[in-house]
């Protein structure tokens, strides 16, 4: 039960940012005020890239503080063992610095002028920062190391005789992910259910798509 609900305290931030960004954007759509709304759900992500990057920075003095101290480097490992303080450091550090870098509106105009990015869209503007996630998340498991989460994984199978990843945890994740893309696209705020399924490109195969699959297989 803690496990699911740790998910669900982790992705709860991101669905909220998305839903108060789309109601930013649909009052844009009606002209009316929306930057209240939008500058709530820039300034959400700029702190929560903000708690990132001054983990990130201060992942950076790690190694120089247990060199003087070669007990707490026995104490951490035996807590969390980190690989790499390098890419644990500067792989938070510098994405995050860059999420924020995507929240000004002069760097989305700049990115505008070679995509489909909408610089005044809200929802554009919290999506494209979000995607810095991305990088954090790899660099976070680089920094620590599969192998040392592979042991973490497999004394805690011994400890507790328990699998860490559950059925049931697996189906939250996937619940959760799936939340996200019907936010993101409006549900709930712009669109129905079955305009945001339209736009997320879940609808039934033609008849030529089946075809073409069966043909693949």
């Amino acid at each position: 039960m803690s496990e699911v609900l740790g998910v669900i305290i982790q992705f709860l931030p991101v669905i909220l940012i998305l839903f108060i960004a789309n109601l930013a954007e649909r009052l844009r759509e009606q002209e009316q005020p929306y930057m209240p709304l939008a500058v709530l759900a820039y300034v959400s992500l700029g702190l929560l890239y903000g708690v990132l990057a001054l983990l990130g920075l201060g992942a950076l003095f790690v190694p120089a503080g247990l060199q003087a101290q070669p007990d707490l480097q026995e104490q951490l490992n035996t807590i969390v063992p980190v690989q790499s303080w390098a890419w644990l450091s500067w792989g938070i550090l510098i994405p995050s610095l860059a999420g924020l870098l995507l929240l000004l509106k002069p760097v989305r105009r700049w990115l505008a002028g070679f995509s489909t990015l909408d610089a005044a869209n809200p929802v554009h503007a919290v999506s494209v920062s979000m995607t810095m996630f991305i990088p954090i998340y790899l660099a976070f498991t680089l920094g620590i190391g599969l192998n040392n989460l592979a042991t973490q994984i497999a004394t805690q199978v011994e400890e507790t005789g328990r699998q860490p990843v559950t059925v049931g945890l697996l189906w939250v994740q996937t619940a959760l992910f799936v939340l996200i893309a019907l936010v993101g696209v409006g549900w709930l705020t712009r669109r129905s259910f079955k305009e945001s399924l339209v736009r997320l490109g879940v609808v039934a195969p033609t008849p030529r798509e089946v075809l073409i699959a069966v043909g693949v297989a």
